[in-house]
């Protein structure tokens, strides 16, 4: 989910881009003017409030507020936004918004062409950005968090893999079978904790199978030497240490030694079957079942379900990252409220095409706003200015519009950082500046009609 700045377009702009681009002014800057209540749209095609710029130079009286016709509001002017972009406190957003802006405003080819951070294109000036050298996601937040965001384009790389061979060898991709199924998969818990997942609605590692049956053999035979009498013991039978077998991950073996309690139940409800007739009447065992031919007495659900949920606990543990960790945490609780719509938790959304309850954004937005940001540079200042604002973590839509720099996202029901934010990271050194802007924004906003607006 790579919409972590859902009201902001720089963000989209230039946030996941790895080389050069020509960026317009209605992409860059629609946040930021947004924020001072302009229409970036009144400036398109508005040849008339260039060329007042380029040639008649200071001092000239520029109109406040333009009326936007299809928005039927009044936003403040954006040659008179810009002038406050200008006199922000210097920063890499300042000079890369001042550069978009100055091509932008560039109505003249030659002259375009001229300026080295300009790029004439398809009729218009742009500013040429390289965007080559600057952050990434995974920067800004930490690989294993961005594994998150990243989740869709990851499952579209690893599908292109089209065997197990060349798909297991890739870092984040793991070869999934289901009846005649097979595909290559993003395998999340590969990609944070290193060691490749079974998939599945309760996934594993894999490998994790084998190592269990080895232990099995290692604890029948100690309770075999141990000749206890009394089948009830064999619960107390003292195990012989755990060894990690050579070339396995400690993750997997770690994992592996939470079942010995299941093990030694398995062992203890047979000696109960074959002693004594009794299977289901004891409470520590489950069903009978047949495997080639001889009967089994099984340990009990309970049981059973007790040590997945402790083996899960331990792959979680695996993951570094504790942002990533109560992400994934959070993730597998929606996958356990049921296979139904209705019984998604709160935070949850119904995945029809799979039927199961996935993770929603309200969710994964609030642990994320939990994370530091890695680096300074240009993106990773605005990823800040999003966890930083708090919005995150409201939880209503109430507590989201008390709240000036947070916004409602009515589709996807979460609160997120809105123009202001933005604003904070702007002029994050001259707070009479941000308020001026503010107060203008908002003296443009309060005009009724179009010849109020262009009044003033």
């Amino acid at each position: 989910m790579a919409r972590i700045a859902a009201a902001l377009c720089l963000a989209a702009c230039l946030l996941f881009s790895a080389q050069a681009a020509v960026v317009k002014y209605d992409a860059a800057l629609a946040s930021v003017l947004a924020s001072m209540n302009v229409h970036a749209e009144s400036l398109q095609g508005a040849a008339g409030g260039r060329a007042l710029l380029q040639e008649s130079g200071e001092g000239v009286d520029v109109q406040q507020c333009i009326w936007n016709e299809q928005d039927k509001q009044c936003g403040l002017s954006p040659i008179v936004a810009i002038d406050f972009v200008a006199q922000a406190p210097s920063s890499p957003i300042k000079n890369m918004l001042l550069s978009i802006v100055k091509c932008s405003l560039t109505i003249d080819e030659e002259k375009c062409k001229g300026n080295e951070q300009c790029a004439w294109d398809e009729g218009e000036c742009a500013a040429d950005v390289d965007v080559s050298n600057t952050e990434s996601i995974s920067d800004c937040v930490g690989k294993d968090v961005s594994a998150f965001l990243e989740a869709p384009e990851k499952f579209a790389e690893c599908s292109q893999h089209k065997s197990a061979e060349v798909c297991n060898i890739q870092r984040d991709c793991g070869w999934a079978e289901a009846g005649d199924q097979k595909i290559c998969a993003f395998d999340i818990w590969k990609s944070l904790t290193g060691v490749p997942s079974t998939f599945g609605e309760f996934p594993l590692p894999r490998g994790l199978k084998e190592i269990e049956e080895s232990r099995a053999a290692v604890l029948e035979k100690a309770v075999d030497d141990a000749n206890v009498n009394d089948t009830k013991a064999i619960l107390d039978v003292e195990v012989p240490p755990f060894e990690c077998p050579d070339g396995m991950d400690y993750v997997v073996c770690n994992i592996a030694e939470e079942a010995d309690v299941l093990l030694l139940t398995q062992l203890y409800c047979q000696k109960r079957l074959a002693s004594d007739g009794v299977c289901t009447e004891d409470k520590l065992c489950g069903d009978v079942v047949v495997l080639d031919g001889k009967e089994h007495c099984e340990p009990a659900d309970a049981i059973f379900l007790a040590m997945r949920v402790a083996q899960r606990e331990k792959y979680l543990e695996a993951i570094s990252d504790p942002v990533a960790q109560a992400i994934m945490r959070n993730s597998l609780q929606c996958l356990e409220t049921g296979t139904t719509e209705g019984n998604c938790k709160e935070g949850c959304l119904w995945n029809a095409q799979m039927g199961v309850c996935n993770l929603g954004p309200s969710i994964l937005l609030k642990e994320l706003s939990n994370q530091n940001v890695q680096r300074g540079g240009i993106e990773c200042q605005v990823v800040q200015g999003i966890f930083g604002s708090g919005c995150l973590t409201l939880e209503n839509q109430e507590a989201c519009d008390a709240k000036a720099e947070c916004g409602w996202d009515e589709a996807d029901g979460f609160c997120t950082a809105g123009p202001l934010a933005y604003m904070d990271i702007l002029f994050s050194h001259d707070k009479a500046l941000q308020n001026e802007v503010a107060e203008r924004g908002f003296e443009c906003s309060q005009m009724k009609n179009s010849d109020e607006c262009n009044s003033v």
